[in-house]
């Protein structure tokens, strides 16, 4: 439940899922009318990031729920599981290695991007890939631009707020 007192959009346990229904523009809001949303996980321990990054892939035409908590993201993948799950690599709960690993298992067409500013992304990594996960991995701090280009590359898309062309 959000708790709309809260400057920081989190519910009342402070660990989210944040809010999803921001404003967007008027031009987005016409983009997401007319196409099938594409639906994002966005997880991260850090409020600022969630926030800010789920606002412009919001405003993008992607559907965006954001978490701080990998465990609350977990458990809401199951009513509704998400095209694309963007990760920080290091938080305290569970890794976002892990995170991708579980969803992966459970839910294949999931696309992972993971994110991290930390060193010990490498090492995490590798354990991963040693398991038979490979995993792409933008370092922080990510650019607005940059992180929108790999979101729709991955997805398929011919842009942001737009469906994949047919070949």
């Amino acid at each position: 439940m959000i708790d709309a007192t809260r400057p920081d959009g989190l519910d009342s346990s402070g660990t989210g899922p944040l809010s999803t229904s921001l404003s967007a523009g008027k031009a987005t809001q016409a983009v997401l009318n007319t196409h099938d949303q594409r639906r994002i996980f966005l997880v991260d321990d850090e409020v600022t990031i969630v926030v800010t990054l789920g606002e412009i892939l919001r405003r993008h035409g992607f559907d965006v729920s954001c978490f701080t908590d990998p465990i609350k993201a977990l458990e809401a993948i199951h009513a509704n599981p998400p095209d694309l799950l963007i990760a920080d690599v290091v938080m305290p709960e569970m890794s976002g290695i892990d995170l991708a690993i579980v969803i992966r298992e459970t839910w294949p067409e999931c696309t992972v991007l993971l994110f991290s500013g930390q060193f010990a992304t490498s090492r995490l990594l590798e354990g991963a890939k040693d398991r038979g996960h490979n995993f792409e991995v933008l370092a922080k701090p990510v650019h607005p631009t940059e992180i929108l280009e790999r979101v729709v590359n991955l997805l398929g898309l011919d842009s942001p707020g737009q469906p994949p062309t047919s070949a």
